[in-house]
This record gives structure tokens, sequence and C-alpha cells, in this order.
């Protein structure tokens, strides 16, 4: 298995359903109970280990390339844009789609809660992750079938 169909499986598994649970669930308590200060703690907590984590694995990932030589190609190379172009095109259609959606269900009378936003933004962190990770998937599992490894 490739090295980035590994890191794919494990964003899918682990990374993209964390962002949701941590990322949203404090985001929804503010908005379903008012705020506190447990939920803003919480929600402050989960993003600082969420981007100490992300830090984390950078450091690990260059610590593990100077032991051992990594191989990236042309097509490597070509997998991660082109499925970095189809996640950043859902993304755009994702914020469009939010945005007419909170359109529509304000009427004149009626306004958008603040705590829409924060949603939105981390649901569009989620739905990037999993459309990259699937679209990289799905570009070494169409090309891998002829292949020997």
């Amino acid at each position: 298995m490739n090295p980035w169909q590994r890191n794919a499986w494990i964003s899918l598994l682990f990374f993209a359903p964390l962002w949701l649970i941590f990322g949203q669930l404090p985001i929804l308590l503010v908005y379903l109970e008012g705020p506190s200060f447990l939920h803003l703690f919480s929600f402050a907590c989960s993003t600082i280990v969420g981007g100490l984590l992300w830090f984390f694995l950078f450091f690990f990932n260059k610590r593990r390339k100077r032991t051992r030589k990594t191989e990236f190609d042309e097509r490597d190379q070509l997998i991660l844009i082109r499925s970095t172009l189809a996640a950043y095109v859902v993304l755009w259609l994702y914020f469009i789609a939010a945005c007419i959606y909170a359109w529509i269900s304000a009427a004149p009378e009626r306004s958008v809660s603040v705590n829409v936003m924060p949603m939105v933004i981390v649901g569009g962190i989620v739905v990037f992750l999993v459309v990259q990770n699937i679209a990289t998937l799905f570009q070494y599992g169409r090309r891998a079938k002829g292949e020997k490894s």
C-alpha cells in the first residue's frame, strides 16, 4: 500500500470523525443551550489539540523521512493535485449550498444565528478532507488494478 493511500485511510477513519465530533459538538451545544464557559473552553481545547495534532504528525513525518527514502513520482503528484482540485470544487459547492440554505431558511422577518458560521466552517473542513481522501483512494484503486507492487 502506498503511503498516500495509508494516509488517506487514516484521515478518513480517524481525523474526519474527530473533526466532526470535537469541532461541531461544542458549537452545537452553544447553539442549543446558550454560551457557557464549559462549551467555549471545550471548543478552544479541541481546536488547540487539533492544531497540535497536525503539527505532531508533520514533525513525525519529517523525522521519519530522514530515516528512510520515500517515493513520490509524477503519478503521485498528479493524483494529489487532482484529488485536491476535486475537494476544492466540492468545498465551493458546499459553501454555496450552505449560504443558499441559510438564506432560504431565514425569512425576511428572521435572521441567521451567529453560531451557524462556525458550524459551516468546521463542516467545510470535514467535507474537504473526506472528498480529498476519497478521491485519492479512488484514483489509486482505479489505476492500481493492473500494477504489481
